[in-house]
C-alpha cells in the first residue's frame, strides 16, 4: 500500500525527469504541454494532484519524433527512453522517458518492468480534406492496432503468457461487455 510519504517520493522523481524533459526541448527548440492530471495539478495546486502518480506531456508529431530520434544522446545517462519504436516488446503505443535508477513496481497488467516515468504522447494533426481525415484516422486506428495486439502478443509469446494466440490482449479484470459476447 502506498503512503503519503511514498507518493511524494514519486511525485518529486517525476519532477525531476519532467524537469530534464523541460531542459532538452529547451535547448532543442521542441513544443511540449502538460496533460491530463498533470496540467490540472500545475494549474489548481501549482504542483502535482494530491492523489496522482503519473505525469502526462503531448508533444506535435515532429517535436516528439526528434525527442524520440536523438532523447538517448540528449537526456542525461540515468535516463531513458522507452518506446516500441526503439523495442518491439515495449506494449504501449507511446513513449515513456524513465529513470534507470529506479524500479517501479505496480500494476499487474504492465509486462514491462521499468523506472519511475513520465509518459510522452504524440499530438498529430488533422488532414482539412474529409478523404485525407479519413485516410489519417484509418492509419492510426491501425498503428494503435499494431502496437497493442501485435506487439503485446510479441510480447506475451516471449514472456510465457496465456493469451499468445491471435486474440487482442485484454488486461486482468477487463470484461466483454455482454453485447460483444454474442
Amino acid at each position: 500500500m502506498e503512503t503519503p510519504d511514498d507518493l511524494r517520493t514519486l511525485q518529486l522523481c517525476m519532477l525531476n525527469i519532467l524537469l530534464e524533459i523541460d531542459k532538452v526541448c529547451k535547448a532543442h527548440g521542441l513544443r511540449y504541454f502538460l496533460a491530463y492530471g498533470t496540467m490540472m495539478g500545475a494549474a489548481h495546486y501549482k504542483g502535482f494532484l494530491p492523489w496522482d502518480d503519473d505525469t502526462d506531456i503531448h508533444m506535435p508529431r515532429p517535436d516528439y519524433e526528434q525527442l524520440m530520434a536523438h532523447g538517448q544522446e540528449w537526456l542525461p545517462e540515468w535516463l531513458e527512453v522507452r518506446c516500441p519504436e526503439h523495442d518491439p516488446t515495449f506494449p504501449l503505443p507511446f513513449m515513456k522517458v524513465m529513470d534507470r535508477r529506479t524500479t517501479l513496481v505496480g500494476k499487474p497488467n504492465r509486462y514491462y518492468v521499468g523506472g519511475v516515468f513520465v509518459d510522452v504522447t504524440p499530438l498529430d494533426g488533422l488532414p482539412k480534406r474529409p478523404w485525407l481525415q479519413k485516410r489519417h484516422i484509418r492509419q492510426v486506428r491501425r498503428r494503435i492496432h499494431l502496437r497493442y495486439v501485435v506487439a503485446g502478443n510479441t510480447l506475451k509469446k516471449a514472456i510465457g503468457g496465456r493469451n499468445s494466440g491471435g486474440n487482442p490482449i485484454r488486461p486482468k479484470g477487463c470484461r466483454r461487455s455482454s453485447a460483444s459476447n454474442s
